[in-house]
């Protein structure tokens, strides 16, 4: 996020001066304008959506779209907004975030949601807004999430196998497609016998030709996040639509404005490459310590502290001598990595990080913090493995020291 300065002062009075003049779109106008109530954007930032809002209608997308969400901006509130239409109202399509328990985490690189209860309401019906032989749904993130769903809601409408989810999961829309992670995902309906699945632009697996006339869209609101009906996702949300049908041409074209706005800011899909199968583990939460092994420090899944989902990966110093648990990841040798987690202290204030192996540097720390804190390492690897230890006890060696880790992803960023 960028700090008002003079600069960004003079380039918002040329924003606001463009409006009357035809130099500036007044759509891009009013979604920084609604942005600017809570959060304060950078030039790069204003530039990069009136680019894209610009793009979007040049191209001919503007009015093929119901709803454009782009929730980059570390707030809830600013996060809802749709970019099409930036009122605080259920007309125009903002989300409300449906949070029972653990909350949303809005972070600068998109809203994060638990994979449990959290959703996000669009408030756009598919029988009252969309039609049967056009319509498409996208989601944009960072990670993988298997066999779960990322936005929709269900349609039971059969089409000779079983029954067909407005929605789609791992790039699977309506139920088809082969499963990818990560990226720019897509289900597209251009006709009532052409219903297609594309991911990054380009489409996956075959054209889905079963017939659906005569049969009636769901009267029910569309939820990102989740597939309303169904099951809830972990996948970072960092853009969203939801609107007619496109077709291939028009598809790449999206994708491409997308990814140019995504590139300006920085925003890029990067793939975690943690094993998903752990107390630990952003995507697949399980009470488990798979891939860990543990050096003096009783290491357990453990429900009852999560940062983030069910569980959180709990350590107890059993002897007070620099106790750990290490877990390895293949890597590639040459390659940057940012290594991200949450921890928390709850007895002494042993948690800590040092000699990491298969990096050039090991970042070394000892964290003091009794309420959960987000920590990030950027690290470049050295070998084609990488352990990372997370110690109870660095350097206190107190008998006893318990602390929490929770939503440890590790990502290539070159």
């Amino acid at each position: 996020m960028g700090t008002i300065n003079q600069i960004g002062l003079r380039r918002r009075a040329m924003f606001f001066k463009g409006v009357s003049d035809g130099g500036t779109d007044a759509d891009a106008v009013a979604y920084i304008n609604k942005l600017n109530e809570t959060v304060t954007l950078s030039v790069l930032e204003e530039e990069t959506i009136t680019t894209l809002i610009t793009g979007y209608k040049s191209a001919g997308l503007w009015n093929k779209r119901t709803a454009i969400y782009m929730p980059l901006w570390a707030d809830a509130t600013a996060n809802s907004y749709n970019i099409k239409d930036p009122r605080d109202l259920d007309e125009a399509f903002r989300l409300t975030w449906i949070q029972p328990t653990t909350p949303w985490i809005h972070q600068s690189t998109g809203a994060l949601p638990n994979g449990i209860d959290t959703e996000a309401d669009s408030y756009v019906n598919p029988s009252t807004h969309l039609s049967l032989g056009s319509a498409s749904l996208g989601y944009y993130s960072d990670n993988e999430s298997s066999n779960r769903y990322d936005a929709g809601l269900l349609w039971m409408a059969l089409d000779g196998n079983s029954f067909r989810a407005w929605a789609f999961s791992d790039g699977k829309a309506s139920s088809d497609g082969t499963g990818q992670n990560g990226g720019w995902h897509l289900g597209n309906r251009t006709s009532v016998t052409d219903n297609r699945n594309f991911r990054d632009g380009l489409q996956l697996g075959t054209t889905n030709t079963f017939d659906v006339s005569g049969q009636s869209l769901p009267n029910n609101t569309i939820y990102f996040g989740a597939l309303r009906g169904s099951t809830n996702s972990f996948r970072e949300f960092k853009f969203g639509v939801v609107g007619e049908g496109l077709t291939p041409a028009e598809v790449l074209i999206e994708y491409n404005l997308i990814q140019d706005a995504m590139t300006s800011l920085g925003k890029l899909a990067s793939i975690d490459v943690y094993p998903q199968n752990n107390a630990l583990a952003e995507s697949v939460d399980v009470p488990a310590t798979n891939n860990f092994t543990s050096f003096g420090s009783t290491t357990n899944g453990n429900s009852t502290l999560p940062y983030h989902g069910t569980y959180s990966l709990r350590l107890i110093s059993d002897t007070g001598t620099d106790d750990y648990a290490a877990t390895t990841i293949p890597v590639t040798n040459g390659a940057h990595y940012k290594v991200s987690f949450w921890v928390k202290n709850t007895l002494g204030t042993g948690a800590g990080i040092a000699n990491w192996t298969g990096v050039i540097t090991s970042p070394n720390a000892n964290y003091t913090d009794t309420v959960w804190t987000n920590y990030s390492y950027d690290v470049v690897a050295n070998s084609t493995s990488m352990e990372i230890r997370f110690y109870s006890s660095l350097g206190t060696k107190v008998l006893g020291d318990t602390n929490f880790w929770d939503l440890m992803t590790i990502k290539k960023t070159r």
